[in-house]
């Protein structure tokens, strides 16, 4: 019985290693590529988000809420030419840039809430339970801080300044700000703290220009150059590390991932690399997906391709033209010059070497 089992077992091996050397995969090996569920054919000017488990639509001058896989449409209307738009955790916010109009949109296309901030608007950012804008007009430019019912907590003004970057901690009471600043031909940048309306320090960083802040806790904060990435803690510069072009750059879960060149590389708050990727293709933005006790999976784009890294380490790639990618659960939202299209992950079996080569 057992010499028949080694005979049967030796077969096997052979015929294997000779279907194998033809390029027949008889083992029927599987492989994940993206299969398109829907799509739909883009409206002109359209831009699209998710927000919780609804797509949004902002078709010119309104927007569009329905159920990820539903029929009923949900619409408001809104008289803005160019919104700026954030879908966060707890509102959809559209921003009016040239009237100074911020406005809180419900998952049911609800007017919750609307603010006035006076002047022209440069960006906004949800950050814990606040809404932190920046107004910047003709030479004024001022940080403002709105709770999530609208109410403004904090305003800080800075005339004749340029800001570039800025941070809040979750209690709303520390701002980290970046500024740019010109001197005898020289670029610096000037990072800044305040609490509760009063600047703290300040530190400079020569021939820099500091364009992403994170601030990990009141008094320790992640700064971003286009080539450099810093630790501060108080005035103190705990750790540095160049990199080449940083291209961009997220936080999450005490981790750091960075694009840059032709790498994905992930630190942890001490600056120790724990993973890098070399890239054969050029990618241009990050998107990190949470999947609960999966760990995260992260997702890259480029305007020609866009590519999963499964928490597993599996790779999911797809060729097309991409202007916006989005995710909500296992499905991926993909807009292109003519629609945007509705993918899953699917298993097939890959039937031979040539075929994965393409």
């Amino acid at each position: 019985m057992k010499k028949t089992i080694i005979i049967i077992l030796a077969v096997l091996l052979v015929l294997g290693i000779y279907l194998k050397k033809d390029n027949i995969n008889i083992l029927g090996e599987k492989i994940d590529e993206f299969n398109m569920v829907n799509s739909y054919d883009r409206l002109e000017n359209s831009k699209f988000g998710i927000f919780k488990d609804e797509i949004v639509h902002w078709t010119g001058d309104k927007v569009e809420i329905s159920k990820i896989g539903g029929e009923e449409i949900l619409s408001l209307g809104m008289n803005i030419d160019e919104p700026l738009i954030k879908y966060g955790e707890n509102y959809i916010y559209f921003a009016n840039p040239e009237e100074g109009q911020i406005y809180f949109v419900n998952e049911k296309a609800e007017l919750v809430e609307r603010i006035e901030t006076g002047k022209k608007l440069f960006s906004i950012k949800e950050i814990g339970d606040y809404l932190v804008y920046h107004n910047r007009e003709d030479s004024e430019e001022s940080i403002g801080i709105v709770n999530k019912k609208g109410e403004k907590v904090m305003r800080y003004e800075f005339p004749n300044e340029n800001i570039l970057d800025y941070d809040i901690d979750q209690s709303g009471d520390i701002l980290v700000l970046s500024k740019l600043e010109l001197e005898d031909g020289s670029i610096k940048s000037c990072v800044e703290k305040y609490e509760s309306g009063s600047k703290l320090d300040n530190l400079y960083f020569q021939d820099e220009i500091i364009i992403n802040i994170q601030l990990i806790d009141k008094s320790d904060v992640i700064l971003v150059s286009d080539s450099n990435i810093y630790r501060v803690k108080g005035q103190e510069i705990l750790w540095k590390k160049e990199f080449d072009l940083i291209k961009d750059i997220k936080f999450e879960s005490n981790k750091i991932y960075i694009l840059y060149s032709n790498y994905l590389e992930i630190l942890d708050l001490n600056g120790n690399s724990e993973e890098k990727m070399d890239f054969n293709q050029d990618y241009s933005n990050i998107q990190i997906k949470k999947m609960g006790v999966r760990g995260l999976d992260i997702i890259l784009n480029s305007s020609e391709r866009f590519t999963l890294i499964k928490s597993n380490g599996d790779i999911v790639t797809k060729k097309q033209i991409v202007e916006q990618v989005d995710f909500y659960e296992d499905y991926y939202f993909v807009l292109d010059n003519k629609k945007y299209g509705k993918y899953d992950i699917v298993r097939r079996v890959l039937e031979t070497e040539k075929e994965e080569e393409k």
